[in-house]
């Protein structure tokens, strides 16, 4: 069994393949983006819900938030 905070890692991990495939592999903002986004949204989400307090879900956030910003600080195309 999979435990929340490996699945709220595995998400933000696979939103940001599906956006690095997004920048190098498939040019534009289509599928992959609007999936890798999506499951950053989503990870933020069960992270919220899966645990007591507010606190994991507020760690995601901002981890999702810091990823977000390096990631197109670095890849602004």
């Amino acid at each position: 069994m999979i435990g929340p905070w490996l699945t709220v890692l595995l998400l933000m991990l696979l939103g940001f393949i599906l956006l690095l495939l997004e920048v190098f592999v498939i040019p534009g903002f289509g599928v992959m983006g609007i999936s890798g986004l999506a499951a950053f949204t989503f990870a933020c989400y069960l992270a919220f819900t899966r645990f007591p307090t507010p606190w994991p879900g507020t760690i995601a956030l901002l981890g999702t938030l810091a990823a977000l910003i390096l990631f197109f600080k670095f890849f602004p195309r």
